[in-house]
């Protein structure tokens, strides 16, 4: 085997590697937010959510959407749906808890 076939198939191995360290990377990271967000929902969080929350609470209780993007490292659109499914859920357990308290106040 001459020089350049030995390095080309030295650089083929090492793609391969890279290719497959990546991999398992993302299947770690996908297998831990799947854990996480089972162990979120009993209080009715994703992960993403309660990386929000972090922020909020690493920020004094207040963050602009351009710092939650900074601090989750991502694009605008994905912060406005996070936020916007919380506001949902806020909403949605206020009400229940509502119609729990008028059901448990009647005679």
């Amino acid at each position: 085997m001459d020089l350049q076939t030995h390095l080309a198939s030295a650089e083929n191995n090492k793609t391969s590697f890279q290719n497959d360290i990546r991999f398992l990377i993302k299947s770690i990271s996908d297998r831990l937010k799947v854990c996480a967000d089972a162990d979120l929902y009993r209080y009715h969080l994703t992960l993403s959510q309660s990386r929000v929350l972090w922020c909020l609470e690493q920020s004094g209780g207040q963050a602009t959407q351009k710092e939650i993007e900074r601090f989750h490292t991502v694009s605008h659109p994905t912060v406005i749906g996070i936020v916007s499914h919380m506001k949902k859920t806020v909403i949605s357990l206020t009400m229940l808890m509502h119609k729990t308290n008028a059901t448990k106040s009647s005679p």
